[in-house]
C-alpha cells in the first residue's frame, strides 16, 4: 500500500528470495515495484535488471524445491526408523531420549484416578466402536469425569493463554483419527 502512496522510493532486502516463495511471485514483485518507479536494494546480493533478477528468482525457487523435498525426505527416513521427528507428543505417549534419540512410548503416567494416559485413549477407542458413542457424548463423559486433556496435564498454554482444559467432540476425533 505505502509504495503504490509513494510514500517510500526504495526497498532494501538482505536477500531477493525473500520476497516470494517461488519464481513467479518474486517476478511479479519485481514488475509491481518497477510499475510504481520503488527501486529494489540487494543488501547481500546485488538485485541487477530484470533479466538477472528473474534469472535468480528461478534459481532460488528450484533451490527452494530441492531443499523441502531432502527435508521430507529425512522426516520420513526419521519415521521408518521409528524416531519421533518432534512436534506435540500425542495423549497416550510420551518421549523417550532427545533430537536423534527421541522416541514415543506408551506413556504409563496415571493421569486420572488409576487411569495412565494410554487407557484414557482405550477407554476413548472402547465407547467410540465397541459402545458406539460419539464424540460429543466421549467429550461430555470425560469432561463429567474429570478426566485432563494433555494440556491441563502439562499445564501448557496457548499464546500464552490458559486452554479451557475441556474435552471437545474435535479433540476425541483427533485422537481416534490419529495414526500413531
Amino acid at each position: 500500500e505505502g509504495a503504490k502512496l509513494g510514500a517510500f522510493r526504495e526497498v532494501w532486502v538482505t536477500r531477493s528470495d525473500s520476497l516470494g516463495r517461488d519464481e513467479i511471485e518474486l517476478l511479479q514483485v519485481y514488475v509491481l515495484f518497477e510499475s510504481l518507479g520503488v527501486k529494489l536494494v540487494g543488501v547481500s546480493e546485488p538485485i541487477g535488471d530484470r533479466t538477472m533478477f528473474g534469472f535468480g528468482a528461478v534459481m532460488a525457487s528450484a533451490a527452494r524445491r530441492q531443499f523441502l523435498e531432502r527435508s521430507k525426505e529425512g522426516l520420513e527416513r526419521a519415521i521408518r526408523e521409528g524416531r519421533f521427528p518432534g512436534g506435540v507428543i500425542p495423549y497416550g505417549y510420551k518421549q523417550e531420549g532427545r533430537k536423534h534419540t527421541a522416541r514415543l512410548a506408551v506413556s504409563d503416567d496415571p493421569v486420572w484416578r488409576t487411569w495412565t494416559e494410554s487407557e484414557v485413549i482405550r477407554q476413548i477407542f472402547g465407547w467410540s466402536g465397541v459402545d458406539g458413542w460419539s464424540c460429543p457424548k466421549i467429550a461430555e463423559h470425560l469432561n463429567a469425569l474429570g478426566v485432563p486433556t494433555a494440556y491441563q496435564k502439562d499445564g501448557r498454554c496457548v499464546r500464552k493463554k490458559r486452554t479451557s482444559g475441556e474435552w471437545t467432540p474435535g479433540r476425541i476425533l483427533g485422537n481416534l483419527k490419529n495414526t500413531t
